[in-house]
């Protein structure tokens, strides 16, 4: 399995300031962020009101899960490869979930 734009240089915030801006265009209300313990965002929550009915989503970062891939990839790793594989995940852990939504029409 490849991650999509597996190499963005895009920070990890700005990505999550993004998804926030799409979550709440699309009507998203209440939209939470939860830590972890060193400061990474772990899952983003959101609620979407449709047709009278609050739908919640919980919507996890996965960084383990897009670290694996990446690791899975290397070839011949040099010096601070497992390094930058690490810093990589988290940006692409949280946006992952995105790239379905703008391929199908979305924003």
């Amino acid at each position: 399995m490849a991650l999509k734009n597996y190499t963005s240089q895009v920070s990890a915030s700005r990505s999550i300031s993004w998804i926030e801006d799409k979550l709440a265009h699309h009507g998203a209300r209440q939209i939470l962020k939860e830590y972890t313990a060193d400061g990474r965002v772990a899952s983003i929550a959101f609620i979407i009101h449709s047709n009278g009915i609050e739908l919640p989503f919980h919507l996890p970062a996965r960084i383990a899960a897009a670290e694996k891939v990446l690791r899975a990839e290397v070839r011949r790793p040099r010096k601070d490869t497992y390094k930058h594989i690490t810093q990589q995940a988290e940006r692409k852990a949280l946006p992952g979930f995105c790239s379905a939504t703008e391929e199908k029409g979305g924003d």
